[in-house]
């Protein structure tokens, strides 16, 4: 706002003039000014948002990560376990199933004490209602369990032979699929992946992946890149068949 001003010097003399009164001085910042400001808030507001999103999500996914260690040594340990305590490996080989169409060892039999275990590898299933995770199955039974001429060669094939009632399964795997693990087969190539049991000799050879389970959301995602966590052991073991 411009307006007059008239005043006297010392020497009588009248002086009129002009002055400028700061618009700034009565109403505040203009509209531009605020607009700028609020402007700045709005991006510092987004970049500190997107960088503790990026601190949650990293910390989360470490989190997956080691639950998903913690749970695939427990089975590994398990496994092994299990395997270098028998009194010998009965057989290694493929589990003829439609609903899985690796042709990889997926299967080892051993016994102890006059038992058999077999561990069988069974890959996820995304396309079941509900998705279900990839599992290690034990089931153990008895000589007398099997149908008349069962070879020890077949039983890493099928449970068909069992016709006996005192066997029974259990996952060595958390078969839930949001809070559990799953397991899948290591990749070795395209299309291709590696045996989940071999024999090496009088060692016996097991590799898998995990990741968190198939409905875990974001756990699943970040853990199943690549084909998920490796898991691998060596185990000598008493006896193996040739």
């Amino acid at each position: 706002m411009t307006a007059f001003y008239k005043e006297e010097n010392s020497k009588g003399f009248t002086i009129i003039g002009l002055f400028r009164r700061s618009r700034r001085s009565c109403n505040g910042f203009t509209i531009i000014e605020l607009l700028v400001v609020v402007s700045i808030m709005v991006i510092l507001g987004v970049i500190f948002t997107n960088i503790l999103i990026d601190a949650l999500r990293g910390r989360n996914k470490v989190k997956a990560i080691n639950q998903v260690k913690q749970n695939g040594q427990v089975v590994l340990d398990q496994l092994s376990n299990e395997i270098r305590n028998a009194d010998g490996v009965v057989c290694v080989g493929k589990f003829i199933d439609a609903a899985d169409s690796n042709v990889v060892n997926n299967t080892i039999v051993v016994t102890n004490g006059g038992t058999y275990t077999q561990f069988r590898f069974i890959p996820p299933n995304l396309t079941s209602t509900p998705p279900s995770n990839g599992k290690i199955q034990k089931i153990s039974f008895i000589r007398s369990d099997l149908a008349d001429g069962t070879l020890d060669s077949s039983l890493c094939s099928s449970q068909d032979f069992i016709t006996g009632g005192t066997n029974y399964k259990q996952s060595l795997t958390d078969s839930d699929p949001v809070n559990g693990v799953s397991v899948s087969y290591t990749p070795l190539g395209l299309g291709t992946f590696e045996d989940v049991f071999k024999k090496n000799g009088d060692n016996i050879l097991v590799k898998f992946n995990a990741s968190a389970g198939v409905s875990a959301g974001y756990a699943y995602d970040v853990t199943v890149v690549e084909g998920g966590i490796p898991f691998s052991t060596s185990v000598q073991v008493r006896g193996i068949s040739r």
